[in-house]
């Protein structure tokens, strides 16, 4: 169980990084007069898929960075408009 668990730790960052490139990437390549927190909520769910449950220690871990995440878009895309 300890090299299932060190095995979570090397993997779920490298899929983080490519799910927030690609919703940012998204998210920018929409349109200004169309962006919006809900914009991004929709971005982030359809994008979920990079995430997969499996690649995180425990459940609790997979939704806490998700909702980290999703704050931290949210506070920094929101400072732009």
């Amino acid at each position: 169980m300890v090299s299932i668990h060190h095995e979570t730790l090397d993997v779920w960052p490298y899929a983080l990084r490519r799910f927030l490139r690609r919703v940012i990437q998204a998210y920018c390549d929409t349109a200004p007069s169309l962006r919006s927190p809900l914009c991004l909520l929709r971005l982030i769910d359809q994008h979920r898929s990079l995430l997969p449950l499996s690649m995180f220690p425990t459940p609790l871990h997979y939704g806490l960075v998700l909702a980290k995440v999703t704050d931290h878009l949210l506070q920094f895309f929101g400072s732009m408009e």
